[in-house]
């Protein structure tokens, strides 16, 4: 399903972001359910979610229940707190046999783009279950996580594929060129970026799953 389909498929609806009642809808529901599972995977409330979207707990509530319809706007607004691709929420389920929950095919994974941090990020394990989460990342020159460093529950590993990152961890710098590699604590304050002029590929990985 293209973009141009998902905008069509909503109504545009008031200030409030949520186009009313429209049952149980298998179509809702699915929708709802993906935010959800998004939603608790980042370890957020429904509270903290509402919030940063400008609508209310029982509004969330409703579309996680599939009960309710988000607009266009609404659900972007909700896309962009869970940092997921609008498309992922509308991806078909495919039945894949024996794979499922055990291998990504590269044609099938998950993207997340974060546009406003030229940054690039494909799910590498199957789903958002599980303790461990895999990621690919990709960082355009000047791509960073963000301008103040962050902290969270966990734990993270990776590995530099190509290009130059900058990794700062509890204030002290580390330059990281293709082939190195990191491991740290999440609970220690840390920011990330491209340290470099060209595309800088990263293996990452992290544990409890942060997405």
């Amino acid at each position: 399903m293209d973009r141009d389909t998902i905008v069509n498929s909503f109504r545009e609806a008031p200030v409030d972001g949520v186009s009313g009642e429209n049952g149980a809808d298998p179509y809702d529901r699915r929708v709802g359910q993906r935010i959800r599972e998004r939603r608790k995977a980042r370890r957020m409330t429904l509270e903290d979610v509402a919030s940063a979207c400008g609508i209310s707990t029982a509004q969330l509530s409703m579309i996680e229940r599939g009960l309710a319809s988000p607009s266009v706007k609404g659900l972007r607004e909700i896309c962009r707190t869970l940092d997921i691709n609008l498309l992922w929420l509308f991806e078909e389920e495919v039945d894949r046999g024996p794979e499922a929950g055990l291998i990504v095919r590269r044609h099938r994974r998950k993207h997340f783009d974060l546009a406003q941090k030229k940054m690039h990020k494909e799910l590498l394990t199957p789903d958002f279950s599980g303790r461990l989460q895999f990621l690919w990342i990709e960082m355009q020159p000047g791509s960073s996580s963000g301008p103040d460093p962050y902290a969270h529950d966990g734990e993270e590993t990776g590995l530099v594929l190509e290009g130059r990152m900058s990794l700062v961890v509890d204030g002290a710098e580390f330059i990281l060129d293709e082939g190195d590699s990191f491991r740290f604590e999440s609970h220690r304050p840390h920011r990330f970026s491209n340290a470099g002029d060209t595309l800088c590929k990263v293996i990452w990985v992290c544990t409890p799953p942060f997405y």
